[in-house]
């Protein structure tokens, strides 16, 4: 039997701070060698906004006849082999969509949540889905447009649109690391205005 096709499509860009993080890195090298499955990496670069990079790796692997596609942010990283989750949902015939949560800071506290930073769909969900768009921002009725009140992000949005469809979203027993980092123009100009310049 011939191993299932996966791929691996990592959302990223050019620039240095949307590059892939050192440890996502050396998962995909693993991955890459991993007999369960033939993996293919996808590149998903400078894709904007959110929901265009998530609809354009979902069609991708759905053009090139994928099983699987496993869709990771490029500042998220899992503490476990990459293809787990996969390979656990493989065992029930049922889970087609395979969600691995993060934790993020809400209002203070840490929160895990479970979105599509990390989130692996196969054939059968795409399918049963029919055309895209799978992903879309949807904006709250205000005049900034923001996800308040009536809102919704992109991957809330798949997240919903796979329950109606009557497709069970499975979230993974264990969750990926998020790095998240920082623009230090500001504080580096705020230094330098209280120290006096530079």
């Amino acid at each position: 039997m011939m191993p299932l096709k996966v791929a691996i499509a990592v959302l990223t860009g050019r620039e240095r701070h949307q590059w892939i993080n050192p440890d996502l890195t050396v998962s995909i090298f693993k991955a890459a060698r991993d007999p369960r499955f033939e993996t293919h990496l996808m590149l998903v670069r400078d894709a904007r906004p959110f929901e265009v990079a998530r609809n354009v790796a979902l069609a991708s692997g759905r053009d090139a006849s994928m099983d699987w596609v496993l869709m990771i942010d490029n500042d998220n990283f899992p503490p476990f082999d990459l293809l787990d989750p996969i390979a656990e949902a493989e065992k029930d015939g049922a889970k087609w969509v395979v969600s691995v949560p993060s934790a993020v800071l809400l209002s203070g506290k840490s929160r895990m949540i479970a979105g599509c930073q990390m989130i692996a769909i196969k054939r059968r969900a795409w399918e049963k889905l029919g055309k895209g768009p799978w992903f879309r921002w949807v904006p709250s009725d205000n005049e900034t447009l923001d996800q308040g009140p009536g809102g919704m992000s992109e991957d809330a949005y798949f997240i919903h649109k796979c329950l109606d469809a009557g497709i069970k979203v499975w979230q993974y027993s264990k969750f990926a690391g998020h790095y998240r980092t920082v623009d230090i123009e500001p504080a580096g100009a705020e230094l330098a205005r209280v120290e006096g310049g530079f």
